[in-house]
């Protein structure tokens, strides 16, 4: 459902203290975990599952991938239909991280 929901976040695989301070991070933010509000609102809400971190904008993202790296990735362009779709979520994440590395 999260993939469904959120459109903005990092992939890293985080161990130890850095995986730690990466779940308390949200947290200095005010950011609930989307658990606590299982639904298609994430304004205010984050979540974690594996190595992908979901935040509520691209911002968030940007400040979370900033201190603990990773690949940022953005589904902004995508249609609510389009979210629904595995495999156009997959191809926007991977159009979106591609575009992070590129210059300018």
């Amino acid at each position: 459902m999260a993939n469904k929901a959120f459109r903005h976040g990092v992939d890293h695989d985080l161990a130890g203290q850095q995986f730690s301070d990466a779940l308390a991070w949200p947290k200095t933010l005010q950011l609930t975990h989307w658990m606590e509000h299982h639904g298609n609102q994430v304004r205010g809400r984050w979540f974690q599952f594996g190595g992908r971190f979901y935040f509520p904008d691209e911002e968030t993202a940007a400040a979370f991938c900033l201190k603990f790296g990773g690949r940022r990735w953005s589904l902004a362009d995508l249609t609510t239909q389009q979210m629904l779709t595995k495999v156009a979520r997959e191809a926007a994440r991977q159009r979106s991280a591609d575009n992070e590395k590129s210059p300018g």
